[in-house]
């Protein structure tokens, strides 16, 4: 006999009339993964892809994150707590390997720590330091795009405009529309410093032999993870600069940030 009795099943686009799979649809997602849409079964916690493409599911139960059906903090939205070593991943070769734009939104809340790692979105070769990642750390969203472990082919920048407080929402959308990256936090375009690099062109296009997609750590090298709360993460096509404001800007009203 089938034991059902510690399986927890939500699947729920959009319910409740709250509109998020109507988001998902505008914008045209490619991949969209969301606490609204999970399989949480004993010790694995799934993210079922909105597109049926790429589900995630954390490798291990030390890896499971935290449910809460309802979190007030997030606009009483369902939501996922990374602790330690928590992530949600999947083992699939060269994640949008043909794409030299799109864009990625992450939608989170920080913990009480900003100074540590906080990663949201990842994909990456496990052993030479190649990947595409986005997270902040110090207080300062960070994205980098490495294509080799030499730092002159690593595209690294620090977002300055908003800076990244304990205990806060953020929607994050980070945009390549094939001349430069451009990011957006909570509505509001950033400027930023390049630390590392000079090509801005750079998108998972430019970033060979990646193994994975993974929400809440980086793995590769010295690995890194989080320690807070994420409710969405997709990824979309880039159509313009005001589309993709236009996106943050209705994520940022559905979760009530």
């Amino acid at each position: 006999m089938l034991n059902i009795s510690n399986r927890i099943s939500i699947n729920t686009i959009g319910g409740g009339g709250d509109g998020l799979a109507k988001i998902v649809s505008d914008y045209g997602y490619l991949n969209a993964w969301s606490t609204k849409k999970l399989t949480i079964s004993g010790t694995d916690t799934t993210y079922i892809d909105y597109a049926g493409e790429h589900d995630l599911v954390n490798p291990a139960a030390a890896n499971q994150p935290t449910y809460s059906a309802s979190d007030s903090d997030i606009n009483n939205k369902p939501s996922l707590t990374y602790a330690t070593v928590d992530y949600n991943s999947k083992v699939y070769s060269n994640y949008r390997s043909g794409d030299s734009t799109g864009v990625i939104d992450c939608v989170f809340r920080t913990g009480a720590d900003v100074t540590s790692p906080g990663v949201q979105f990842a994909s990456s070769k496990i052993v030479n330091g190649e990947y595409i990642g986005i997270y902040y750390i110090n207080g300062k969203l960070k994205v980098v795009i490495s294509n080799t472990t030499n730092a002159a082919d690593r595209y690294l920048i620090d977002c300055n405009t908003t800076a990244i407080a304990i205990n806060s929402n953020y929607v994050v959308s980070v945009q390549q529309n094939g001349t430069d990256l451009a990011v957006w936090i909570n509505g509001v375009s950033q400027s930023f410093t390049v630390v590392a690099g000079t090509a801005q062109t750079y998108w998972f296009a430019d970033v060979s032999t990646r193994l994975n997609i993974v929400i809440g750590a980086i793995l590769t090298g010295t690995k890194s993870y989080c320690n807070d709360t994420k409710t969405f993460v997709g990824y979309r096509p880039y159509v313009s600069n005001a589309i993709t404001l236009n996106g943050n800007t209705d994520l940022k009203t559905h979760y009530g940030i």
